[in-house]
């Protein structure tokens, strides 16, 4: 400003700055750093089954009740959920289900990835889409609550197209590439996007566009996105979260 200082008045207060908190995570300026909890993500999971339909009408706890330590603790939660339990009763179970889902261990073939570790000494460094994965996968094991969560999962393949141009097969082209996953292998904003704005009646259209694989160039002619990519289902989820 070509004006005179003194006309210009006092310069604007600074922003406070950024802060140390523990370690070296730095809390974004305008946000205050809050305790950890470590069930917070078990917490986020369970508020969602609760208030899923679609999940909750195919549970069936009565059955070989007692053949799975996760599975009756997950019963549990459920379980001080429906007699509207005050919020510790609620904290305590689901601080048992994360134990529980802990006390498996990790896998004998050593391809576990350290998620049941990180959930036996708290599991805060953990996000949702692993908590859910881990969850997901002792309800899939039991009868009693295999047929809720296979409304999650989907399962088809993947095939990329001959080029348009010039009907080129790329060298590293997939064809038929098995998918079996859970819908909320898509970030939760493509899920929310795709549902508000593309097919909010249709589960399956939904996950089509959140999943949508973008086009691929030719190898041999170098035709931008002229190979596209077709996603076959052959198990429709009936459930997104």
């Amino acid at each position: 400003d070509a004006r005179p200082a003194a006309l210009l008045g006092p310069p604007p207060p600074a922003a406070p700055p950024a802060y140390d908190s523990d370690d070296n995570f730095v809390v974004p300026e305008g946000l205050v750093d809050v305790e950890r909890r470590s069930n917070c993500a078990l917490d986020a999971i369970v508020a969602v089954l609760w208030r899923c339909p679609t999940f909750r009408e195919e549970l069936d706890f009565a059955a070989t009740a007692g053949s799975d330590a996760a599975v009756d603790a997950f019963a549990a939660v459920f379980g001080a959920l429906g007699r509207r339990a005050d919020d510790a009763d609620v904290d305590a179970a689901v601080n048992e289900l994360r134990e529980a889902l802990a006390a498996r261990g990790e896998p004998d073939d050593g391809d576990g990835d350290g998620v049941r570790r990180e959930l036996a000494t708290g599991g805060h460094l953990l996000d949702v889409a692993e908590v859910f994965a881990e969850l997901a996968a002792v309800l899939e094991a039991s009868p009693r609550t295999a047929g809720a969560t296979k409304a999650f999962r989907t399962k088809g393949t993947i095939r990329q197209q001959r080029c348009y141009k010039c009907n080129h097969q790329n060298d590293d082209a997939v064809d038929n590439l098995a998918v079996d996953e859970l819908a909320r292998s898509a970030p939760a904003a493509a899920l929310v996007l795709a549902a508000k704005f593309n097919a909010p009646d249709n589960v399956e259209e939904v996950y089509r566009s959140a999943h949508a694989h973008a086009a691929k160039s030719c190898d041999n002619c170098h035709a931008q996105s002229a190979c596209k990519v077709d996603l076959h289902i052959n198990k429709r989820p009936r459930a997104l979260v």
